[in-house]
């Protein structure tokens, strides 16, 4: 309120200041109604100053939160296409593992590290589709490629990375047929060594390379063979130690351990290690079965064993290994072993049937085992005999007809021997002609030699019935028969 001296309190600070003054002297605020209002003013833009901030601030961070969260579900899409990939290229399921980097590289082009991963996966499956130069449609993949794999390793990568690069180029380049450069792959494989020695995924492509096209095939050996003792368990590895082993060096005994150590790998762990069992496996077989005596008796004691029981395992209803089997097992004077494995190439159900072809080597071998045991002489004598009937009978044959079924059969009736006493004798010799029938009418005898027929000499039997069938029933036949060192001319009248 003012009072009677023309003053009155600031509205501020309540100090007396005069009616007319518009501005306190003591706190220097406004007192006018015109600054009251200006001053309104500006608390109202600053307070409206302070809302848009406060807005301003709100939606700052609110993006700033979308955005964070963004980038976190960026990085969790990355990392679980790269747990994919990993687990597919662990399974060695590389198409699979190519299309989870490819959508990994999708979200981090800039990934040097990734780069490298796609070009050694893409690399990998271009090379095991191929069984030789790349054609005109694949020649422009195999050129980016290459151009690929020379700009990732020209980046620098950490040195198991670059052998890893260096071998991959090194594969890729023999495919070329206008860039195969012996000298550049050399380089490439002796870089990736260098860097990564004790990597069997250097070793055993470099060895292959350079046993494949002959540049150095010892080396290669060396190769292989640290390869295997790094890697007792690659079985792929085992198994191409083993084949130029005995190859390169015939050293059988070598060979024929790393094909066991092969087979003899528990869980594969790679397309590549079956394969390479798979392979080892029947090398096995085929050694076994082809081996010659000198080679199986260069063997170790121990050695031969190894191979038998192993076969025995691998191949257990396999007849002509068995049959193998039962006769190197009688050699090492185990005539029980030897009739177990006989048993599969001879069943006990064949062994009273009729001695064949088929079955006589395995006939043999039992002959010999019961002749060896004194407690079974007479089964001995027994199959001797059947044995002994069995070669007489396969040192003649008979023919008492012959001809195309539903043409006409030519009678022969003879019997002749298939190795005659005397090779050097020209002819047939004949054991037996059948009488009423036309040889023995025309006046072939037991005992004669048939040197020439049709004015041909005949050597055998099948001659013989070849000319035959050249002639039509009831046409008469020159012959000539050697008896008693006599040359006798005969007419056969063919029917």
């Amino acid at each position: 309120m003012a009072d009677n001296r023309g003053v009155h309190p600031c509205r501020h600070c309540l100090q007396p200041i005069p009616i007319e003054a518009t501005r306190c002297f003591h706190c220097q605020a406004s007192v006018s109604d015109t600054s009251r209002w200006r001053q309104w003013a500006t608390q109202a833009v600053a307070l409206i100053g302070a809302m848009t901030a406060a807005l301003s601030l709100f939606y700052a961070l609110r993006e700033g939160y979308y955005a964070v969260e963004k980038r976190q579900q960026h990085r969790e899409a990355l990392q679980s296409y790269l747990d994919v990939a990993d687990f597919f290229d662990q399974q060695q399921a590389t198409g699979f593992a190519l299309d989870a980097y490819n959508k990994a590289l999708a979200l981090s082009s800039s990934d040097l590290s990734l780069q490298r991963k796609v070009f050694v996966l893409q690399a990998g499956q271009w090379l095991a589709q191929q069984s030789g130069y790349a054609d005109h449609d694949q020649q422009s993949e195999l050129r980016q490629l290459i151009m690929d794999g020379f700009r990732l390793l020209n980046q620098q990568p950490e040195r198991s990375v670059s052998a890893t690069l260096n071998v991959r180029l090194a594969q890729l380049l023999p495919y070329d047929r206008d860039w195969y450069d012996p000298a550049l792959i050399q380089t490439l494989y002796t870089d990736a060594l260098h860097r990564a020695g004790e990597d069997i995924g250097v070793l055993y492509p470099y060895a292959q390379w350079l046993i494949r096209d002959d540049v150095d095939p010892t080396y290669g050996l060396t190769l292989l063979e640290k390869a295997a003792q790094l890697a007792p368990d690659a079985a792929h590895i085992r198994y191409a130690a083993g084949h130029q082993t005995i190859t390169q060096t015939q050293q059988m005994a070598a060979g024929l351990s790393h094909f066991l150590a092969a087979v003899d790998v528990d869980s594969p762990s790679s397309p590549q290690v079956v394969e390479g069992k798979v392979n080892a496996r029947q090398a096995l077989r085929r050694w076994m079965l082809d081996m010659t005596e000198p080679q199986w008796l260069a063997l170790s004691g121990d050695m031969q064993q190894r191979l038998l029981d192993a076969v025995a395992s691998l191949f257990p209803r396999d007849r002509r290994l068995a049959l193998v089997s039962a006769r190197r097992w009688q050699a090492l004077a185990r005539p029980q072993r030897a009739l177990d494995r006989l048993a599969i190439a001879l069943p006990e159900e064949q062994r009273s049937e009729g001695i064949s072809a088929y079955t006589v080597d395995a006939f043999e071998v039992l002959h010999q085992l019961l002749a060896q045991s004194s407690a079974d002489s007479a089964e001995a004598q027994a199959l001797e005999t059947r044995l002994q009937d069995y070669h007489a009978a396969q040192q003649e044959q008979q023919v008492m007809e012959w001809g195309i079924e539903g043409q006409h059969r030519y009678k022969v009736g003879l019997v002749v021997w298939r190795h005659p006493e005397s090779p050097e004798q020209q002819g047939i010799p004949i054991k037996k002609a059948y009488g009423q029938y036309p040889f023995a009418r025309a006046g072939v005898k037991d005992g004669d030699w048939l040197v020439r027929f049709a004015h041909r000499d005949v050597s055998d039997i099948r001659v013989l019935l070849r000319l035959l069938g050249q002639f039509s029933p009831g046409s008469d036949v020159p012959m000539t028969v050697k008896r008693d060192d006599q040359s006798v001319e005969l007419m056969l009248t063919v029917e």
